[in-house]
């Protein structure tokens, strides 16, 4: 009777060390997989950085397009006229409520260009679009501005372009070859 209770844990055991762990990874596994998520971070970030001062105007052109929305809702909402002053040296602009004159005020908030880490600058606009009189954008009660634009570039030439239509219309553009699209 002990003979068969005996070759039945003997069974047991030997069960036991056939089966293989089916969950997990191995060792070499894992070092392969750390192996390609190295070569793909090393040929994509050189890649990201170069193409970071794209980012960062596109960021600073889409945020100037969204100012450009907030003062022209903020002047319908507050039934009074808001503005948007570029400065003369390119490097920043000031979204204005309850606009007078460009020395009557409230600055709502100014946006320095430099924050942008990518050397963006601004400069009027050139024809057809043309420049804003006195680097002024303002909005009426009615949503109506003047027409204009600004161009935003950085130091690798990549230029965006806002500008406004006389309706409020406001618009982003990206300059593809010669062509704004």
């Amino acid at each position: 009777m002990i003979e068969p209770e005996i070759k039945k844990k003997v069974q047991i055991i030997a069960d036991k060390n056939t089966h293989k762990r089916s969950g997990g990874f191995s060792l070499i596994e894992l070092v392969v997989i750390i192996a390609i998520i190295g070569v793909i971070a090393a040929i994509a970030v050189p890649s990201l950085l170069s193409n970071l001062p794209n980012i960062r105007l596109k960021s600073a052109a889409r945020d100037l397009y969204s100012n450009m929305q907030k003062a022209r809702m903020g002047a319908i909402k507050e039934n009074t006229k808001w503005a948007i002053k570029f400065d003369s040296d390119g490097k920043s602009y000031t979204v204005c409520s309850s606009w007078v004159s460009s020395a009557d005020y409230f600055t709502e908030k100014t946006v320095n260009l430099t924050e942008y880490n990518g050397d963006i600058s601004h400069k009027p606009g050139i024809a057809p679009y043309d420049q804003y009189a006195n680097n002024t954008v303002i909005f009426n009660s009615r949503g109506v501005g003047n027409k204009g634009s600004v161009e935003l570039k950085n130091k690798l030439n990549t230029e965006f372009m806002v500008s406004t239509q006389p309706s409020g219309l406001v618009q982003l553009k990206r300059r593809v070859g010669g062509d704004w699209k």
